[in-house]
């Protein structure tokens, strides 16, 4: 017995959130691992005379301390920006899913509004 036209759109949509829940669960481990980078810059890097190459360009213009300062900066803004993309991610995942399901759905069944 052949599957009919409403088991067959039913079983896409089923694949076709799926393959959503997917891309986006994707999209927030990399969120993830960013926010990890930017915690252990911001929490880990070492602090002292003997972190920084003594010949490099940061500590030329900025000193040890405004060096170190300056790279848990970027740590910080590495981590908020990772954390705020993830919450984008999340609510991606849950709001803008109904709304895909609900697009989805009227497309499978032959609306066309605009």
């Amino acid at each position: 017995m052949e599957p009919t036209r409403e088991e067959r759109a039913e079983s896409a949509v089923r694949a076709e959130l799926a393959r959503y829940r997917s891309a986006f669960a994707l999209r927030l481990l990399r969120a993830l691992s960013l926010a990890v980078v930017g915690a252990l810059m911001a929490f880990f890097l070492p602090v002292g005379p003997t972190a920084f190459a003594s010949g490099s360009w940061l500590v030329a213009k900025l000193g040890p301390a405004g060096a170190s300062l300056a790279l848990r900066g970027l740590g910080v803004a590495v981590l908020v920006a990772a954390l705020l993309w993830g919450l984008s991610i999340v609510r991606a995942l849950t709001h803008g899913r109904r709304r895909f399901e609900a697009e989805l759905r009227r497309q499978v069944s032959g609306g066309s509004d605009g």
